[in-house]
């Protein structure tokens, strides 16, 4: 039978200071995304907060990686430049990569096209394009115990490469990578699968709360029922909203699920758009959302 002390050890805790801490620091901006801005301004006057931790979760080919990129550009991009909005928060990212599928080159063009719609020629963003990604730094762990180890020492990183830039996102892309190798090993240890990435949970908690940053997972994840609403998109039902087992330990304030697309497009424009929609039967303090269409598809 567990002791009082053991049953207390799960239960996540903040002191008052941390609280405050992460209260009072200045949070990131806007995403970017107009509906999902939109939708969380009615939870917060300046839509994302220090700490908030977002779980992006979809079938294949429904764009996590794609809104991560956009997500990653928004923190990148400086809040003007020449007199031009461009609606950037000015921080450092760190990506920590699972499954090696992050692409410098599609972050690159994305970068590209939001400069051009902000009124930039082409031939005048170089400059400004290399110094955004001498701001992202990509991680690529081979389990998710060196996932823990990594987190570990992001702190001292940060510190050596960047003691004069804010520290904004960290991401963790395809979190769920070694899944079934994390689920054989605690099958074998006869623990469960959650204690695996506990470590990982607990290094995330420490940035969070040390650093007030915006935290991104993203996570394959398969809807087992779908309606469809009046516009003929479809949503996804609670039962792929809930958040991941092995992942509950994270203190996730925003839930993203990507449903697939219902056609092809033949938009190009590396633009993202979305339509919300907001589970208000679950009892979770998360806020459950649905972006349903891209502009450009995921490849």
């Amino acid at each position: 039978m567990a002791s009082a002390e053991q049953l207390l050890s799960e239960i996540r805790s903040q002191s008052l200071q941390q609280v405050l801490l992460l209260s009072l620091r200045q949070p990131p901006f806007k995403t970017g995304i107009p509906a999902l801005d939109d939708h969380l301004s009615h939870n917060s006057p300046k839509c994302l907060r220090a700490g908030d931790v977002i779980h992006i979760q979809g079938p294949t080919g429904t764009g996590k990686s794609h809104l991560l990129y956009f997500l990653v550009t928004s923190c990148i991009l400086p809040l003007s430049n020449l007199g031009r909005d461009l609606g950037g928060w000015g921080k450092v990212t760190f990506v920590l990569d699972m499954d090696g599928t992050f692409d410098v080159v599609r972050l690159k063009d994305i970068l590209l096209d939001r400069l051009q719609t902000a009124g930039f020629a082409p031939t005048s963003t170089t400059t400004l394009i290399q110094k955004c990604l001498e701001n992202v730094h990509i991680f690529r762990p081979s389990s998710t115990g060196q996932l823990a180890i990594t987190l570990a020492y992001l702190p001292k990183y940060y510190l050596k490469h960047f003691p004069n830039a804010s520290l904004g996102l960290v991401a963790i892309h395809s979190i769920d990578a070694f899944y079934w190798l994390d689920r054989f090993k605690a099958e074998t240890l006869d623990i469960s699968t959650s204690k695996v990435y506990q470590n990982v949970t607990s290094m995330l908690q420490i940035i969070r709360q040390r650093y007030g940053i915006i935290s991104i997972i993203t996570h394959w994840g398969l809807p087992q029922s779908a309606k469809v609403n009046h516009s003929n998109l479809p949503i996804p039902q609670s039962q792929f909203e809930r958040i991941p087992r092995h992942l509950e330990s994270l203190p996730i304030t925003v839930q993203i699920t990507l449903a697939p697309m219902l056609s092809i497009s033949e938009n190009r424009s590396i633009t993202v758009q979305a339509t919300v929609v907001s589970d208000r039967d679950d009892t979770r303090p998360t806020l459950l959302l649905v972006i349903n269409k891209f502009g450009l598809l995921p490849e």
